[in-house]
C-alpha cells in the first residue's frame, strides 16, 4: 500500500485528516472474548464427561443410580467452579486493562500484525462478532495504511490527494485484510498503478466471516458512497478480488446492478485471483457424494 497517493495520504492521516476513529478498545474486547471462550470451555468438557459417564452407569443398572447422582452433582460443581474462576479472572483482567488504558494506546486493527490477527478471528467467528457488536468486528471500510477512511469528500481528498478518475478496488479473501496485497513485496503492484496506468488503488477491508451476499451488499453500498464523494469525477472502475474477494466483488456488482446504483455503470474490469466461482473443491466433492447417495 505504498503508492504515491497513499504515501502522501499517510501525512494527512498522521495529522488526523480523513481518518475515522478506530474501534474504542480492541485490546479490551479481545481480552473479554478470550476469557469468555475460556469460561465456556469447561462446560463443553463437562457435557462430554457426563455423557460418557451416563453410558457407563446405564451399563451398571439401577444399582448404580445413587452413585451417578452424587458423581454428576460433584462433576457439575467442579466444572462450574473452573468456569466461575475463569469468569472472575476475566473480569479482573478487564478492570486492569481499563485502568491501565492499554486499549486506548494500542489499536490492533491499524497495525499489520494486529490486523492479521483480527482478520483471522473475523474469518472464523465474524458472524458472532457482528451479532454481538464486538469492537473486534471489522465492518466494510476503505483503509489507508491500516486507518479507516471516512467516505465524505473532505476525508477522501485528504487520504487520496492525487486521486485520479480511474479507480482500482482491491478486495481481499477469507481471513485476509488489505495488508495482504503487499506482504513481503518491495514494490507492490498497487503502488505502480498511478505511474503506469494513471489509476488510484483503493483497498477495502471487510468481515470475511459473514455471508458473501451480505458482504456484497455492504461493498456495493460503500462503493456508491465512495464514487459519489470521490475528489474527481470517476470514469472507470476495476475490481480485483482474491479468492473469496472475487465472489464478494461479483456479488457487489450484481446487487448494485439490481438496485441501479451509479458506481457499477463505471465498472470496466473484474479480475479474480484464485476465486472458486464454481465452488471450492471440498464443496464440489461433498455435492457429488450427496448426489450419489441420493
Amino acid at each position: 500500500m505504498a503508492g504515491t497517493d497513499t504515501a502522501v495520504g499517510a501525512d494527512a492521516i498522521r495529522a488526523g485528516g480523513g481518518v475515522e476513529s478506530s474501534a474504542p478498545n480492541e485490546v479490551r474486547a479481545l481480552s473479554a472474548l478470550a476469557f469468555d471462550e475460556l469460561r465456556r470451555f469447561p462446560g463443553a468438557i463437562r457435557d462430554m464427561h457426563l455423557g460418557i459417564a451416563d453410558r457407563a452407569f446405564r451399563g451398571v443398572g439401577p444399582a448404580g443410580r445413587p452413585v451417578q447422582l452424587i458423581h454428576d452433582a460433584l462433576s457439575r460443581r467442579a466444572y462450574g467452579t473452573i468456569g466461575a474462576s475463569a469468569s472472575a479472572l476475566g473480569k479482573a483482567t478487564d478492570v486492569a486493562v481499563d485502568r491501565i488504558g492499554v486499549g486506548e494506546k494500542v489499536s490492533l486493527s491499524t497495525t499489520q500484525r494486529g490486523s492479521f490477527g483480527l482478520a483471522v478471528l473475523n474469518g472464523l467467528i465474524g458472524d458472532q462478532l457482528e451479532r454481538e457488536r464486538s469492537a473486534l468486528h471489522q465492518p466494510t471500510s476503505v483503509r489507508v495504511q491500516g486507518e479507516r477512511i471516512g467516505l465524505d469528500r473532505s476525508s477522501l481528498r485528504d487520504a487520496f490527494p492525487v486521486a485520479t478518475p480511474r479507480i482500482v478496488v482491491f478486495i481481499h479473501g477469507l481471513t485476509g485484510d488489505e495488508f495482504c496485497w503487499s506482504w513481503g513485496a518491495e514494490d507492490p503492484y498497487g503502488s505502480r498503478l498511478v505511474s503506469n496506468l494513471g489509476c488510484t488503488a483503493v483497498y477495502l477491508r471487510y468481515n470475511s466471516g459473514v455471508h458473501i451476499s451480505e458482504n456484497g451488499r455492504s461493498v456495493a453500498g460503500l462503493l456508491e458512497e465512495l464514487v459519489g464523494a470521490w475528489p474527481v469525477e470517476v470514469q472507470e472502475i476495476a475490481l480485483v478480488g482474491h479468492s473469496m474477494g472475487g465472489l464478494v466483488a461479483r456479488s457487489a456488482a450484481h446487487q448494485a446492478s439490481k438496485r441501479d446504483q451509479e458506481w457499477v455503470k463505471r465498472v470496466r474490469h473484474l479480475i479474480s485471483l484464485g476465486t472458486p466461482h464454481l465452488g471450492a473443491p471440498l464443496e464440489q466433492g461433498a455435492h457429488r457424494a450427496a448426489a450419489r447417495a441420493g
